[in-house]
């Protein structure tokens, strides 16, 4: 079992979109010239009996910088496997991305 099988059958991850295996994009490639207020990252690393990581953290994109909205280090190269646009009341740009280990 792969993360695209575990995702296809997630409520939480059904409705994002994947990344072709062999178009992974940079995240700084992937956001260059557009600013979000909150980029949370999600995991995709498989774990115990068929659940992936999951969410491990948020950060913001301005002006082509990645800036912690909670104290924790990611890597602007990081590559983005699937992504996930949303907003709400306090959040006007918001994306849910998908990585692997790299992030």
């Amino acid at each position: 079992m792969d993360y695209k099988d575990i995702i296809s059958k997630s409520d939480r991850y059904k409705d994002f979109t994947l990344l072709p295996d062999d178009e992974p994009q940079r995240l700084a490639c992937f956001l260059d010239g557009i600013d979000v207020d909150c980029v949370q990252v999600h995991s995709t690393q498989i774990i115990g009996d068929g659940h992936i990581v999951g969410f491990c953290g948020q950060f913001a994109w301005k002006n082509n910088k990645l800036i912690p909205l909670d104290d924790d280090t990611y890597n602007r190269d990081m590559f983005v496997l699937g992504y996930k646009w949303w907003s709400n009341d306090k959040v006007k740009v918001g994306l849910d991305i998908l990585v692997g280990e790299d992030w």
